[in-house]
């Protein structure tokens, strides 16, 4: 991996070695710089044609990602005006959340991120378990009101702040509906694939709800579950939520 800490140098370092510089060595080298915070390389870099969109794997990190992350504002501004997608992946916004920075949340939604409501707000999980309460706020305000988060992932996101014990956060994060009820919802579009693909039956996913609930008895009408509790099905949550 080339480093440097300026345009010339790099420059200089690819002079030495002898190498065929192209526009996929400077992608190559984006996402390094951007996570770097060196404003300078960035620009020399887009200039010479990176990509800025560009992944090498699907799951990757973007270089808008690395910045958001690690808090460079002036670098995020960069990508963003070279053309990077803040809605690419989700990783973006939930970076920035993560990294603690509101400017950089509020730039990248004002550029259009959307928050996939129907998915895992990774984002709003972030926030939650540092305990940034603004940022959460900013982010439960930027939820399109047409598309609630899912039941499921409400539940999975409350079980894994009060297993953290991170009670200060469950008054903010997103609540279950009044009323609801594991036996009477099983059957609502939930993406069980996702987060709990060895679930096989409505009977299991009824126990994995009730589970999650954490209710201590069954009612009459709910139907059969499980005798096995639901923690050998799935010894726990999913660490990427």
């Amino acid at each position: 991996m080339v480093e440097a800490s300026s345009p010339e140098m790099l420059r200089y370092l690819f002079d030495r070695a002898g190498e065929s510089v192209t526009p996929q060595t400077y992608t190559a080298l984006l996402r390094t710089y951007s996570r770097y915070g060196n404003a300078e390389i960035v620009r020399y870099l887009l200039d010479r044609g990176a990509d800025v969109n560009h992944r090498s794997q699907e799951k990757m990190p973007t270089p808008l990602c690395e910045a958001a992350r690690h808090g460079h504002e002036a670098v995020v501004d960069m990508l963003l005006d070279a053309g990077a997608d803040p809605s690419l992946t989700t990783t973006p916004r939930a970076a920035a959340a993560s990294g603690g920075s509101l400017a950089i949340v509020r730039k990248l939604l004002a550029r259009g991120a959307q928050q996939k409501a129907d998915k895992p707000p990774l984002a709003l999980w972030k926030a939650l378990r540092v305990e940034h309460t603004a940022m959460v706020r900013l982010l439960l305000s930027s939820l399109d009101p047409d598309q609630p988060v899912d039941t499921l992932a409400k539940l999975m996101m409350r079980k894994k702040l009060s297993e953290a014990r991170l009670e200060s956060m469950l008054e903010l994060a997103p609540g279950v509906p009044v009323g609801w009820w594991p036996a009477e919802h099983v059957g609502e579009e939930m993406d069980w694939g996702r987060y709990f693909p060895g679930l096989r039956n409505e009977t299991q996913k009824i126990s994995m709800l009730r589970w999650l609930l954490e209710e201590p008895e069954v009612p009459k009408d709910s139907g059969d579950v499980l005798d096995l509790p639901p923690f050998v099905l799935v010894p726990h949550l999913p660490d990427s939520f």
